[in-house]
């Protein structure tokens, strides 16, 4: 289980979405606007009210598949990481899930639960969304069972805490810990699995509405502070995948990352433009060079490690799969660290 957790981890961790607002601002102020029809809309008013009404129901579907995503991102974002400190914690407890407890263990002391707030706001947040219409499926099918998934661990990692801090294992010789751990293991199964599904479909919704977006950010702005904040986080989103790729490419991936570089120089210059001009950017603009260059760094000492096959040592190795794998030179959870930070400049943006 141990291995299973870390290769899952090492999933999810790439995943945190970059969220896209409906490109729709011209179109409410062109609705809401007192320009007089045009001659053409006046010769033929059937036309503008059908395609204004089908602009309209466009809009306000993308709109509430936004809002669905925005949900169900907020929750995976804010629960994953204790999910998963609750599991690894466990399994190191109890490393061999078919005979979970086997009364050897050394100590319970470092259990810990699924964090009761934030799966009951996750189970709220997900909740409305679902009721939302009409459905996004497959989306939201896996949304439920993610979050029913994430409240169960919650119940159970809570009862295994109780347990083991008071000692009813000592009465019942581990009858109700082998039963609450049929039951943890279970639960964690069902959770690695929707989850992935969740990700993996949000992902294949991003990617659509990132290049929808580009596209559009770029022919009513041009390469603007915008345009380049969403192109350097895709750009970074596909690295990420090559750099998972069985038949790794360490050319097309390290071409793929000076590329990347050129678009957070462009960035800065730009920055720089628009101060000159007496535009003041948000800081979230120049943060986003500062996590670009950290990221792009990371990412080559990754390509480098991947190229050339150095092995971690003994000391690496003990950091590999664990919340401390960022220090870990050439690791992938550096450049996943690295990447997180970025996003988190672009979603302030």
């Amino acid at each position: 289980m141990a291995t299973l957790t870390r290769k899952t981890c090492s999933l999810l961790i790439l995943f945190i979405a970059a969220l896209i607002s409906a490109c729709g601002e011209k179109t409410e102020m062109e609705k809401n606007s007192s320009e007089p029809i045009s001659h053409a809309q006046q010769g033929n008013p059937q036309s503008p009210d059908k395609d204004n009404s089908n602009n309209i129901d466009t809009q306000q579907s993308s709109q509430k598949e936004q809002a669905k995503i925005n949900a169900y991102v907020s929750c995976y974002n804010a629960i994953n990481s204790s999910v998963y400190l609750s599991a690894q914690r466990y399994f190191n407890v109890f490393p061999n899930i078919e005979t979970g407890p086997t009364g050897k263990e050394k100590s319970f002391s470092i259990l810990t639960t699924v964090t009761s707030g934030i799966a009951s706001d996750c189970k709220v947040e997900i909740s409305d969304a679902l009721a939302i219409r009409p459905e996004f499926q497959p989306i939201d099918s896996y949304a439920k069972a993610f979050v029913d998934s994430v409240v169960m661990l919650r119940d159970i990692s809570t009862q295994i805490k109780r347990y083991y801090e008071q000692g009813d294992y000592k009465d019942d010789n581990f009858e109700k810990g082998n039963l609450l751990h049929k039951e943890y293991v279970s639960a964690f199964k069902e959770y690695e699995k929707f989850s992935v599904l969740l990700v993996e479909q949000i992902e294949i919704y991003n990617d659509r509405r990132n290049a929808e977006a580009l596209k559009e950010l770029e022919i009513k702005e041009g390469k603007s502070l915008n345009f380049y904040m969403l192109a350097i986080i895709t750009k970074a989103k596909n690295i990420n995948e090559l750099l998972l790729e069985q038949e790794f490419n360490a050319s097309k991936a390290m071409e793929e990352v000076n590329d990347l570089q050129k678009m957070v120089d462009e960035l800065d210059a730009l920055i720089e433009v628009k101060r000159a001009e007496g535009y003041r950017p948000t800081s979230s603009y120049s943060f986003m060079v500062s996590d670009g260059n950290k990221y792009i760094t990371a990412t080559k000492q990754r390509i480098r490690r991947l190229k050339d096959k150095v092995p971690f040592d003994k000391y690496e190795q003990s950091k590999i799969g664990t919340d401390s794998e960022w220090m870990v030179e050439g690791s992938e959870g550096r450049a996943m660290r690295e990447y997180n930070e970025m996003v988190k400049s672009y979603n302030r943006s």
